[in-house]
Formats: structure tokens, C-alpha cells, sequence
């Protein structure tokens, strides 16, 4: 229980993301941790269905669920970095997708701006170079919700990962 109120004394930075801000800044951002990180398990469909919210959330209920980041120094690096504490699958399949690692969902359509797009099937650049407005509009402005644990121990984050999040 001590463990539980120490975190939730600490200080959480509630922050949104955008997806263009997350992909500028991946030298800063430690996916997987590997004292509490598990290995990225999503299947191509999964992170399909990601890419799906995120080009359909302007008409539908659905949202990419938040994100918890640890943010500390590391030793290595003497700055400050952000760890994936809570959301290495849906990272991980937003940074494959704009690398060009899988495609949309044959079926996608995309509201945009009072027209339907079809973007199914597509890979990001191809969205990019037919339809840049939208590209950078929906999926690089997307906000993600982040919960921020600043300076928590390697042991918090681990409590918290294996304890609180899962």
C-alpha cells in the first residue's frame, strides 16, 4: 500500500500528444524498458485497428486509450526521457505505420472535412503523398492522452506497470 500512495503523491502531468510530436521526438522516447516492459506482441490486425481509430475518431466514440510515460533522467543520455510505462502496443504500431510497416484496413473510409476519403490498403506515405491535408489534419494532429509520472524510482515504474496498469 505504500508503494500505491507514493505514486499517487507524486506529481502526474496530464498532457496531450500529438502523433507529429511523438514521432519527432522518438530519440527522447524509450519504448521498451526492459526492467518492466513486455515485448511488442500486437498483431498486424491490432495495430490496423489502432490506425482505424485514429482516422475515424472525428465520427465515432472510439479514442486511442491514454498513455502512462515515465519521465526522468537517464544517466546514460543526461536528459530527461520519456519511458512507455503503459502503451508500447499502440506506440509502437503508430511509428510502424508511418514507417511504412503495414498498411490501413482494406475498408478504411475517412470523414474529412465533409467528404468521405478511401484510404483502405493504403501505407502512410501513400496517404501522404494523395491526400497530405488529411495525412497531416487527422493522423499527425491526433492527440494522444498521456498520463506523465515525473521522476518515479525504476522500482515504481515497475510497480506501476505490473500492479496498476495491468
Amino acid at each position: 500500500m505504500s508503494k500505491l500512495k507514493s505514486l499517487s503523491e507524486r506529481q502526474v502531468a496530464q498532457i496531450q500528444l500529438s502523433i507529429q510530436n511523438l514521432l519527432d521526438n522518438q530519440p527522447n522516447i524509450l519504448l521498451n524498458p526492459e526492467e518492466y516492459q513486455r515485448n511488442l506482441v500486437a498483431s498486424k490486425k491490432w495495430m490496423q485497428g489502432v490506425i482505424r481509430t485514429i482516422f475515424q475518431a472525428k465520427d465515432s466514440l472510439y479514442l486511442v486509450p491514454e498513455l502512462t510515460f515515465r519521465q526522468h533522467i537517464k544517466p546514460l543520455f543526461n536528459k530527461y526521457i520519456w519511458e512507455v510505462v503503459d502503451g508500447l502496443q499502440r506506440c509502437s504500431a503508430i511509428k510502424k505505420f508511418s514507417e511504412d510497416e503495414f498498411k490501413t484496413p482494406k475498408d478504411l473510409i475517412c470523414l474529412y472535412k465533409n467528404k468521405h476519403y478511401d484510404i483502405g490498403n493504403m501505407l502512410a506515405s501513400e496517404i501522404k503523398a494523395a491526400h497530405p491535408d488529411l495525412y497531416e489534419d487527422v493522423f499527425l494532429s491526433y492527440s494522444l492522452r498521456v498520463n506523465s509520472y515525473v521522476d518515479i524510482t525504476d522500482e515504481e515504474a515497475c510497480h506501476l506497470f505490473t500492479n496498476v496498469l495491468n
